[in-house]
């Protein structure tokens, strides 16, 4: 059974049009996940584009050709662009680029039209601009692992295979439409008819198509998975780690700094009244309290300092590597910093906090987190109970 154009432009056209559905299916079940809509919307484009091509060989068709490249190179910008939403890495300076490489390449293409007797000659434009497209949706998603050496740990720890796959396909395709390009350009009509490019074409597009959807749902169910995590983690309501979390880095922080003789400190603050100010001011009112106090203790914190939301308005700050001199400077600086704060309710209220703070510092066979935890809350409260808006560091 020979594989013949006809039947494989059908083909090309279901698949795409199948892949297009199933990413907008994709993308209805998962609204509030960026991107997923820009690619469905570049498949659904591309779609559109492949069957305007097929029909292009017939007679007088110089529009049709024009129509189905411009709406293919089309798709698989708005591919590239929903790729980087989707990975956060969307901007405005990328749907700029997107339309200067659009128009480009669509002044290019009206040549045909313009110029019967060329129709044909400038088929290596929408090659070329989708190998650039493919290649900028790599680099998009080797910048958002964080470069190639996290995408190998990546693989290697298999926590991103949807985004390696990204970039395979995507490597692959690039290559593939950037070597037709070439041929095309310098005029090998003998090579294109040799190995057939134009059934190999239409049976990459097929692979692309199946591959990219599939793909895009699997790199959603990570990122949904990777967000569960996540959540698991993290106190909703101030961003700070939540107990359980902070109980196990913790674990893991002081078990390390037994075995290389580190210290580690840790602060812990409660917020001094605060239940009047749930009563004065409302529920609402003291839980932007709390977001915001939780902002203004992580501004200027080292990348290995640990926040926890330890209960309703107490906090922990945990510092690996920090000395007691370290940890009492610290402390006062965030008790300054917040008695010195402008909160204020959501009607504008203006609203004043102070803390009461306790911090300990454990090195060595002190290195016990039950006992560091005990240590600190009976400093904290100690501060509590001989004046508020103090920091203790010693007693107990």
């Amino acid at each position: 059974m020979t594989l013949d154009l006809p039947t494989l432009s059908f083909a090309v056209t279901i698949v795409m049009a199948l892949s297009a559905f199933i990413l907008c299916a994709h993308w209805l079940v998962n609204k509030h996940i960026e991107g997923l809509g820009g690619a469905a919307l570049g498949m659904l484009l591309a779609a559109i584009g492949v069957p305007l091509l097929v029909f292009a060989s017939l007679p007088a068709s110089e529009l049709l050709s024009f129509t189905g490249q411009l709406l293919v190179m089309t798709g698989f910008g708005a591919i590239w662009l929903g790729t980087a939403a989707f990975w956060k890495k969307g901007c405005r300076s990328r749907r700029r680029l997107l339309y200067i490489f659009i128009a480009l390449g669509a002044s290019v293409l009206a040549k045909s039209i313009l110029d019967p007797n060329k129709a044909g000659e400038d088929l290596y434009t929408i090659y070329w601009l989708t190998a650039l497209f493919a290649l900028a949706t790599v680099l998009v998603t080797v910048r958002a692992l964080g470069g190639l050496k996290m995408v190998y740990k990546g693989m290697i720890r298999r926590t991103a295979i949807g985004a390696v796959l990204v970039i395979l396909l995507f490597t692959a395709h690039g290559t593939y439409m950037f070597g037709v390009g070439v041929v095309n350009f310098i005029g090998q009509e003998a090579l294109l008819q040799a190995y057939n490019f134009s059934v190999i074409t239409r049976i990459e597009l097929i692979l692309f198509s199946i591959s990219y959807a599939l793909i895009m749902i699997i790199i959603t169910a990570e990122k949904l998975q990777g967000q569960l995590r996540t959540q698991q983690m993290i106190d909703p309501l101030t961003g700070a780690l939540n107990r359980s979390c902070f109980l196990e880095v913790m674990r893991a922080t002081v078990a390390r700094a037994k075995r290389y003789s580190e210290p580690v400190s840790i602060i812990m603050l409660d917020i001094d009244r605060f239940k009047r100010v749930n009563l004065e001011h409302g529920r609402a009112a003291g839980d932007q309290l709390l977001r915001d106090l939780t902002s203004l203790i992580m501004q200027k914190r080292r990348a290995q300092d640990v926040i926890c939301r330890f209960s309703g308005e107490e906090f922990i700050l945990m510092m690996p590597h920090t000395k007691e001199e370290g940890v009492k400077m610290v402390a006062e600086r965030i008790r300054h910093k917040i008695a010195a704060a402008a909160f204020s309710t959501p009607k504008g209220i203006p609203v004043s906090l102070t803390v009461s703070v306790g911090t300990v510092t454990a090195r060595g066979d002190d290195l016990e987190v039950d006992g560091m935890l005990d240590m600190v809350d009976r400093r904290m409260h100690h501060a509590q109970q001989l004046h508020f808006d103090s920091v203790e560091s010693v007693g107990g």
